[in-house]
């Protein structure tokens, strides 16, 4: 077919990443649809996915990772909503190139020669979108509908992922592993030898190197195909499992998205094939989307998929590695596991201690001296009771919401300008002036809808703002330092859903 090596390379002409795109052209019109709300979850050691909405998930524990998996959104990705996790995996098919769109190719060799402006603006796109979802790490990897990737090169690929990235941090593999935040390896390759003349990252006998340990494997080819009521075990199948791997992604055949299981003796892996798009070619007139809206204009004479199938989440057990841990550290063992209890009733607390070695955290034990807390909510501010409630339970120092930060900005210069301890007991009976740092906790989504400018302004004040958007953050946060307030910024819509 052309190919030389397997090697990533980058022989095609192209439009570099730093170079000014054409302004994008007007969007194909299509048919209104609903977004994909839901996700398919698969639990550690779990035999079957169980469908939830995308903010009814069980919850992770602290001995996972949670990854949400996507393949073949074919230019339709805004009709995903995801939920919150650890790691985005997409196996492949950004796009939908068949060699006749975006990408100029030898007619004999079938080698791309280059990549046109149209198809290097489609990726740029997808890594606009892909860059700003709220996931520590993301991994991509080619499919055989992205020869606007293969064309590009691994080098200027990442390129423009980096350049789009507003959020964590994007991987893109190619034949290869990396090790992700909190120690995860992963291993992803588009190779295989696809059967379709949609045959970007083609090899007819790939050869897949995963290194004993990895945790993960990545491919657009799944590893187990249902056949006959049997199944089919591919070449990437065998490999993961002689590495040891926990779980194996891929995409590429629409119709079998799902759950997969490939065994070898007392071994089994769980494998999901996780494309979000149908398995029916649609002309114009069937086509739909979330925003109402093609981002490929080829669509309309050339066809394309609509978005059908969930993203599928998968909860792997995986020890995290702290980078900053010292090496050797003592180890401590419990007959029971342990639980960590914030202000309980007593009664409560026997109950639970026939099943848990229980540590139980007072109020006071958070934090001496005091940080001066603030609840920023609009339900709150205007709710009498709400204020007494959460300032006899947790002791608040201020209530405010949109439309009174100035109030709030004023008020903190004093708390962490007061130099003596009258001062300060102006301010709170709980806060002591002496020896108060200059620092801020935010907790809030880290979400630039959320994180206004005037919220950004508490930088101009204190010496350092920490941002956290989860409880366990929080905890690790307080736990490393001593603050001089606390703000939790609640009251965008649909915001105690995902961040309470």
């Amino acid at each position: 077919r052309g190919r030389a090596s397997l090697h990533p390379t980058n022989t095609a002409r192209a439009m570099g990443p730093q170079e000014a795109s054409p302004p994008p052209p007007p969007r194909l019109r299509v048919t209104v649809c609903h977004q994909v709300d839901k996700a398919a979850y698969l639990a550690p050691g779990g035999e079957k996915l169980i469908l939830h909405g995308v903010d009814a998930l069980p919850l992770p524990t602290g001995d996972t990772v949670r990854l949400v998996c996507i393949s073949d959104t074919h230019n339709l990705h805004a009709d995903l909503r995801l939920p919150r996790g650890d790691v985005l995996i997409h196996a492949g098919d950004v796009l939908t190139e068949s060699g006749l769109r975006h990408v100029r190719r030898d007619e004999a060799t079938r080698v791309i020669l280059e990549v046109l402006p149209d198809g290097v603006r489609l990726f740029e796109e997808f890594a606009r979108w892909f860059g700003s979802q709220p996931f520590e790490s993301k991994v991509l990897i080619g499919g055989n509908h992205d020869l606007v990737l293969e064309g590009l090169g691994q080098q200027d690929v990442q390129a423009i992922l980096d350049k789009y990235t507003t959020f964590g941090q994007c991987h893109y593999l190619i034949g290869q592993e990396t090790t992700l935040a909190g120690g995860l390896r992963v291993f992803g390759s588009p190779f295989a030898a696809y059967s379709s003349h949609n045959d970007a990252f083609f090899h007819d006998n790939p050869k897949y190197t995963v290194a004993e340990g990895v945790d993960v494997v990545v491919t657009h080819m799944p590893a187990v195909l249902p056949k006959e009521g049997a199944v089919k075990l591919q070449p990437i199948a065998q490999a993961a499992l002689q590495a040891g791997a926990k779980l194996h992604v891929g995409g590429h055949c629409h119709w079998a998205w799902g759950l997969h299981f490939a065994t070898r003796g007392t071994q089994c892996l769980p494998s999901v094939v996780a494309s979000n798009s149908g398995s029916h070619w649609l002309d114009k007139s069937s086509m739909c989307s979330a925003t109402g809206e093609r981002l490929d204009l080829q669509d309309a004479h050339m066809g394309g998929y609509n978005t059908k199938n969930p993203c599928i989440v998968c909860d792997v057990l995986h020890c995290r590695q702290d980078p900053t841990a010292q090496a050797e550290l003592p180890i401590t063992t419990s007959p029971r596991p342990s639980l960590l209890l914030f202000s309980l009733r007593e009664t409560l607390l026997k109950q639970l201690e026939a099943l848990f070695d229980v540590h139980v955290v007072e109020d006071a034990e958070v934090q001496e001296p005091r940080p001066f807390v603030v609840i920023h909510s609009e339900t709150a501010a205007n709710s009498s009771a709400t204020q007494e409630k959460l300032s006899r339970q947790h002791r608040v120092n201020h209530f405010t919401t949109s439309g009174r930060e100035e109030e709030l900005l004023t008020l903190l210069s004093q708390v962490v300008l007061a130099t003596s301890s009258d001062a300060t007991r102006n301010l709170t009976d709980d806060t002591q002036a002496e020896g108060l740092p200059k620092k801020l906790l935010l907790f809030c989504p880290n979400d630039p809808k959320v994180v206004t400018a005037l919220l950004l302004d508490l930088r101009n004040i204190f010496h350092e703002v920490v941002l956290v958007d989860s409880s366990q953050r929080g905890l690790e946060a307080i736990s490393a330092t001593t603050f001089a307030a606390c703000i939790a910024k609640l009251g965008t819509k649909g915001n105690l859903d995902l961040y309470w």
